[in-house]
């Protein structure tokens, strides 16, 4: 973990209710959850100093709240299935096969939390 200041960001109420959906684990701050986010991101880096170097960067943005990534992205990063996108594309060919992949597909994209929710 790369050393910062103990940070405490004000949050409003409905900061703190959206903020509840994309809590891991033990995490109950923003601040965990931003170093679980920048951790997870900086992690695609090939060596440990850039890591350090892109967490502390991420972090820079994420604690203060410049950057807020999607819901997708809090929930997952080093978590769940580790999807990090909200968009999905599914089609199909208009063939019985075709339509039964596109219905698993489907649930399974619901299943991970993707798609509407409507």
């Amino acid at each position: 973990m790369v050393a910062t200041p103990l940070l405490t960001t004000e949050l409003s109420e409905s900061q703190q209710a959206v903020l509840q959906k994309y809590l891991v684990e033990a995490e109950t701050t923003w601040e965990e959850v931003a170093h679980r986010v920048a951790t997870y991101v900086a992690s695609a880096e090939t060596t440990p100093g850039l890591q350090k170097y892109w967490q502390g960067k991420f972090l820079s943005i994420l604690l203060p709240m410049k950057l807020v990534p999607g819901g997708s992205i809090l929930a997952n990063c080093n978590h769940g299935t580790r999807g990090l996108l909200n968009c999905f594309v599914l089609s199909s060919e208009d063939h019985i096969h075709d339509i039964t992949k596109l219905v698993s597909d489907a649930v399974l994209t619901t299943k991970f939390r993707g798609g509407s929710r409507d």
